[in-house]
């Protein structure tokens, strides 16, 4: 493949989120940067402010670019990529999962709303490639887009910065970034709380509960312990403690924080949702449909399974190297 270095990328997003910082950490590095936040708030003034910030901001660089790259198909997707096809610019789309989605109930993913939809859509099929992080995303979008380029890349981990220990705790670890009810049901927060009232005799933690949450969870047993969002690194030294790492989402695409725990020996736990299987594979325990009883027989079964541990570490390593995702992106940003 014959490859040269583009000039200038407008690297798109609304949050700063970890993994859309390895991204842009990446990126910056390799190339000319401009970065470009785009969070598109619910109520109307505010919102179309954000639109007209985003729009001229374009303007002002889009003749000088040569890439776009967007995380996510939402709002703030539709300028940008609507520009590229203006000006013949190449562009790249990740899809990390709520932006394929449509849950009703929850009024949850950009397919869930109208214009949002519009917006998702476009976006999608008019990419030059969208570069879905799980095989999973693709049968969820084509649910809703016939014709659209794809290549599934998914996010890459650097097993060096994770450290582990065979001396685990008895304890199921989950994380969420959670201040809505919407959150609390997607993340499946209310499945986690049912199965520390079935295990007194293990240890629960859910890092992530800001305050705005607090109230949905009141009647929670002792054994379960919220903490608020926490640093990476602190974060980490979690992760080595803790002997499982659940995951009982309703809604998922590529569970970052299942990998990480992975690579510091939790056995994972999850539901067959999204890429969730795809990342457990047979390192860890994965169930069709959530049964809490099933759930706490499997969890006692492998407390100190040492070589479902390791295996779980060994197949991140193997499968979601940082180095791949970043070889595979150079070539791709460089085509």
């Amino acid at each position: 493949m014959k490859t040269q270095k583009p000039g200038t990328i407008l690297f798109i997003y609304k949050d700063l989120s970890h993994f859309v910082k390895k991204d842009m950490d990446f990126i910056s590095h390799q190339f000319k940067t401009v970065p470009i936040r785009s969070s598109f708030p619910n109520k109307i003034f505010p919102f179309l402010g954000v639109l007209f910030r985003q729009f001229f901001t374009l303007v002002k660089h889009i003749s000088r670019s040569d890439v776009i790259y967007c995380w996510f198909a939402d709002y703030h997707s539709y300028l940008p990529i609507l520009f590229s096809k203006i000006w013949r610019k190449r562009s790249y789309l990740v899809l990390g999962g709520y932006d394929v989605k449509n849950i009703p109930e929850l009024k949850y993913g950009s397919f869930s709303k109208p214009i949002r939809r519009f917006c998702a859509r476009y976006s999608i099929k008019n990419a030059t490639l969208n570069l879905p992080v799980t095989e999973s995303l693709v049968d969820d979008a084509r649910r809703y887009i016939e014709n659209f380029k794809f290549r599934v890349l998914p996010t890459g981990y650097d097993p060096e910065a994770y450290t582990y220990s065979n001396q685990k705790e008895k304890v199921v670890l989950t994380i969420s970034i959670t201040d809505t009810y919407q959150r609390y049901k997607v993340k499946g927060l209310d499945r986690f709380v049912e199965l520390a009232k079935l295990m007194p005799d293990f240890k629960f933690k859910l890092v992530g509960v800001l305050p705005a949450a607090e109230h949905l969870f009141k009647d929670i047993p002792e054994n379960l312990e919220l903490l608020p969002p926490l640093a990476h690194d602190i974060l980490k030294g979690i992760y080595k403690s803790s002997m499982f790492y659940a995951q009982f989402s309703r809604s998922e695409g590529m569970p970052n924080t299942i990998c990480e725990a992975m690579l510091s020996k939790c056995i994972p736990i999850g539901l067959k949702v999204g890429g969730i299987p795809d990342v457990i594979g047979n390192s860890g325990i994965v169930f069709d449909d959530w049964e809490p009883v099933q759930v706490k027989q499997s969890i006692e079964e492998n407390f100190k399974n040492t070589a479902l541990a390791d295996s779980a570490r060994e197949r991140v390593m193997k499968l979601y190297s940082i180095k791949k995702r970043e070889q595979e992106l150079n070539l791709i940003l460089s085509s």
